[in-house]
């Protein structure tokens, strides 16, 4: 079920996962904040998350900053049956939060314009990541800077109508993979290359690690029409 606003849970209705992927549940839903739902979802946040979501500049935002950090308490909330109050977050070395009780789930969460996912593991690392799919120009210009050699080969031979969506794909799988393993994209992309298997599944090479592709696996996403997404797991 999609949320398509975060009404159903301030409601405290039950929210069934968009997808389940072995012991990964995964969210989707809108940052949509209807009229009068503003000081809601600030009372769910900390102090420190308040003064970080009043740091963006414009107000829309500054809205889908708040919708998101509370849409997580919400949902972590669900899935542990503290309340979204009181869920205490860390943050690892390269900024990836995470629960601070170590028997906790695992979470991931990402969003790109008004669509976000938020992927709920109950036994190991995830990342995911969703991106709007816009019709940049550079692909080719960014993929020199960001691909390996194979995956820039891969869309060279494509036709044009093809290469917005290869990309985007390869995206998605890389910032997911790095998600995962907890550096993001700090830890540079052209560090892991993507291999496109059969149906929705990809693997991920690490040139430095050759053990790396045995330890993860990645599920392509298809979370909307004008929407990329992957989700990276422990094999």
């Amino acid at each position: 079920m999609e949320l398509t606003t975060i009404t159903e849970l301030l409601l405290n209705r039950h929210a069934s996962p968009w997808r389940q992927v072995g012991t990964v549940s995964i969210y989707k839903f809108r940052l949509s904040i209807e009229p009068g739902q503003h000081q809601a979802l600030r009372s769910i946040l900390t102090p420190d998350e308040l003064t970080r979501v009043d740091r963006f500049v414009t107000d829309e935002l500054r809205r889908r900053a708040l919708a998101s950090r509370a849409a997580t308490r919400l949902l972590l909330a669900q899935s542990t049956g503290i309340g979204p109050q009181s869920i205490e977050f860390r943050v690892g070395d390269h900024g990836k939060p995470f629960l601070a009780s170590p028997d906790r789930p695992h979470f991931n969460l990402s969003h790109s314009r008004d669509l976000a996912l938020l992927a709920i593991s109950q036994s190991d690392e995830v990342g995911i990541d969703v991106e709007w799919r816009d019709d940049r120009p550079d692909f080719e210009a960014i993929a020199e800077h960001c691909f390996a050699d194979s995956e820039r080969l891969a869309m060279r031979v494509l036709p044009p109508s093809k290469l917005r969506e290869l990309f985007y794909e390869f995206w998605c799988c890389k910032e997911a993979y790095l998600k995962a393993v907890g550096t993001g994209i700090s830890g540079g992309l052209k560090r892991c290359e993507v291999h496109r298997m059969e149906g929705d599944l990809a693997a991920i090479v690490n040139p430095t690690d050759p053990k790396e592709s045995s330890r993860w696996r990645i599920h392509i996403l298809d979370p909307e029409p004008e929407y990329a997404g992957a989700i990276c797991l422990r094999c």
